[in-house]
């Protein structure tokens, strides 16, 4: 059952329904469940999702301002002998974090996937599975969804609408809503995930899965066509997931695992007509977000088959020079002895 959870949102996310409960059980009225991770690897071209390794951040998101929001899962131990994941939630939650300087302060016990209005005065944000809002320095949290599984908020230029995947039964769609919650509808004729509003136009960039096709591509879809008949912007095979528009729209970041013989996500870049296609990271890349003056993009390094340091944290690349750099830190480890860092070998060998 987790594993099955875990596929469709996100360890990350799957942490945050467990956290949300404890903390805004009056708001949210759900129980706390324990999660287990399931220990897998998808063969033959599929994605590697939940990683066999804990990721410690998150879900960047960089503000016109100059500031990234992201998602911070604590202390995460794994068990080398069960496969589960122990988190410690006591630093867990949404955090803020100025490139420049280093300093970052947590704005929230929980939350996900945040996504900054284009002024940088307001954020939305998932804590479980429901979508919130609040302002930029964590007030005013207001619950906008309900039933349902909502993820990924985007903002329109305006703040006018808030873009979302919704899934109600077997397949996400995107959907639309205005920033009190009012006014829901889905967008688009066809299932839909990652939505990411351009910042010039009414376009919504997305994910979609073609019936018959494992793989997802990138589509746009516009506002003033109502929603119909979706543009394609990528045909490759690969898993093409998680775009984000250049704050001027010229040009698309993107991860994707699969392409062109590569085993793990990668972060790549193209034009928004999808000309240009290039690969940017090495290590591992997924959730990239541009900065306000597009020199450089954040995003998670992202390696299922490794456990250090410098895996499951935030890294920024430079856009000139192609340099990538570590921008967070994983939290000490408190972890017991009866809990330990295995290794990919040792791994394959139990779950094989």
């Amino acid at each position: 059952m987790w594993h099955s959870i875990g596929v469709r949102m996100g360890l990350g996310t799957v942490r945050g329904v467990a956290l949300a409960c404890s903390i805004l059980l009056p708001v949210l009225g759900c129980t706390h469940s324990e999660t287990v991770a399931s220990a897998s690897k998808a063969s033959g071209g599929g994605p590697i999702d939940p990683p066999l390794f804990p990721v410690h951040h998150d879900y960047p998101a960089w503000s016109a301002q100059g500031l990234i929001a992201y998602e911070d899962n604590g202390i995460v131990c794994l068990d080398s002998l069960s496969g589960a994941y122990f988190p410690d939630t006591t630093l867990a939650g949404l955090w803020i974090v100025n490139p420049s300087t280093g300093d970052k302060r947590r704005l929230l016990p929980t939350g996900t996937m945040p996504a900054w209005s284009r002024d940088g005065t307001k954020l939305a944000v998932v804590v479980g599975v429901d979508i919130f809002t609040m302002n930029a320095d964590g007030s005013e949290l207001r619950r906008l969804t309900s039933g349902g599984s909502n993820l990924f908020p985007s903002w329109n230029i305006d703040a006018t609408w808030i873009a979302f995947q919704r899934t109600n039964s077997a397949f996400p769609n995107v959907w639309i809503m205005r920033p009190d919650g009012s006014d829901k509808q889905i967008a688009g004729d066809e299932a839909g995930e990652y939505p990411c509003w351009s910042p010039v136009e009414p376009v919504i960039l997305h994910t979609r899965s073609l019936v018959g096709f494992a793989a997802p591509e990138l589509y746009t879809m516009d506002e003033r066509l109502h929603f119909l008949n979706a543009s394609r912007i990528t045909n490759d095979g690969a898993y093409d997931r998680a775009p984000d528009y250049s704050p001027d729209a010229r040009q698309i970041a993107f991860s994707s695992q699969w392409r062109q013989g590569t085993i793990k996500p990668q972060i790549w870049v193209m034009n928004s007509d999808g000309t240009g296609v290039r690969q940017l990271t090495q290590g591992g890349g997924r959730h990239p977000s541009w900065s306000p003056d597009e020199s450089k993009i954040v995003y998670t390094r992202y390696d299922a088959t490794v456990n250090t340091e410098k895996n499951g944290v935030l890294w920024v690349i430079d856009m000139t020079t192609g340099t990538e750099s570590q921008l967070t830190f994983k939290w000490s480890q408190r972890c017991s002895t009866s809990v330990a860092d295995v290794s990919w070998t040792g791994v394959k060998q139990k779950f094989r």
